[in-house]
């Protein structure tokens, strides 16, 4: 990260280059080797690079505020290994009463201290960061919904070619990458 770069904004810069552009890869490569027109080429490739950045904002939400027998993960793991996530770096970016013990929490490391951890945790799941960070899902959410190619296309003999299966296997994707960070 550069000096006085905006530390969510990195963040989000880098979970577009990694899990971000593994998806939009996948939808591209997908697109071009069905032949798809370059209009669905595009869509494709926006709609994985959204879906892709809202899959890890979700996961990061889930590993604060989810629980181990929902989703599998073992809650506040990322926490423990000092990993600064979406919703650590929205509380150190907003202040709160909370804010001190919990900066200094994170600032001592939690690898080792089990109920520093488990303070930490709460702290962080009442902080008013984890909302900002679940709005910021759901934008990037949206973003990924609004991607998707249009209901019709044209081939490329001219003919009309429904895409509605496809449109309805992209929106089951956005529902559950959008949905399951969102609802804590």
């Amino acid at each position: 990260m550069s000096e006085g770069e905006n530390p969510i904004a990195h963040y989000l810069s880098v979970v577009a280059g990694k899990t971000g552009s593994l998806i939009a890869t996948s939808g591209r490569f997908g697109a071009l080797m069905s032949r798809g027109p370059e209009q669905t080429v595009e869509v494709l490739t926006l709609f994985g690079e959204r879906i892709g950045i809202a899959y890890q904002l979700s996961d990061d939400l889930l590993d604060v505020a989810g629980g181990s027998a929902a989703f599998g993960k073992t809650p506040g793991a990322d926490l423990r290994e000092g990993v600064a996530t979406l919703p650590v770096l929205c509380a150190r970016a907003t202040g709160d009463a909370a804010a001190p013990r919990l900066a200094e929490l994170l600032d001592a490391g939690l690898a080792d201290d089990d109920a520093a951890h488990a303070e930490a945790l709460a702290l962080l799941r009442a902080h008013p960061g984890l909302e900002r960070a679940r709005a910021e899902l759901g934008r990037v959410a949206d973003e990924a919904r609004g991607a998707r190619p249009p209901a019709r296309r044209c081939g490329e003999d001219g003919s009309r070619q429904p895409l509605r299966r496809g449109r309805r296997q992209l929106s089951v994707i956005y529902g559950q990458v959008g949905v399951r960070g969102r609802d804590g």
